[in-house]
């Protein structure tokens, strides 16, 4: 990917991003990247990772369907890509999301097939979330990651050291 495509696609990112996230992604092309302010910094992390991968990030906002999952949450982002959306938390705590448990069931509903419970390490359920299609989480420290691309779920985890050849 060209510089120039990785840069217009940055000018389609949201309003809400302030200009220093554009400068920081631009820099990511160019092979520089600052440091982010810390309210931040996950998703430019996340941002410059998937422009490294080859993604086209085409809209990031400050929300996210985790957000009322994780309550006390330090940071919840949306990105869209060209592979498709992904959500991320940014959970309270070192390594805090790898201590969250993902349980698939089948859910009840005839429309929303896909049932995905959240357990923390004490047992307690922290959140449910119904879907018509399957999910993908990517656990990494601090980071709770969901989308419902396999492709893009596949891009994270071998951007993390979490996939191999044989399991993807």
């Amino acid at each position: 990917m060209s510089t120039r495509m990785v840069i217009a696609a940055v000018a389609v990112v949201a309003a809400w991003v302030a200009p220093s996230v554009i400068r920081t992604v631009e820099a990511a092309a160019q092979g520089t990247v600052p440091r982010a302010p810390a309210q931040l910094d996950a998703t430019r992390q996340l941002t410059n990772l998937l422009l490294q991968a080859g993604v086209v990030v085409q809209d990031v906002r400050p929300s996210s369907s985790l957000a009322t999952m994780f309550p006390d949450n330090e940071e919840v982002a949306f990105i869209l890509t060209n592979l498709g959306g992904i959500d991320l938390a940014v959970v309270k705590g070192e390594n805090a999301a790898e201590r969250i448990a993902v349980i698939y069931r089948k859910s009840s509903r005839r429309r929303l097939s896909h049932r995905y419970e959240f357990q923390a390490d004490d047992g307690r359920i922290v959140g449910t979330t119904d879907s018509d299609g399957p999910r993908y989480f990517t656990l990494h420290d601090n980071w709770f990651i969901q989308t419902p691309s396999a492709g893009l779920d596949g891009i994270l985890k071998q951007a993390f050291g979490q996939a191999t050849a044989l399991n993807r």
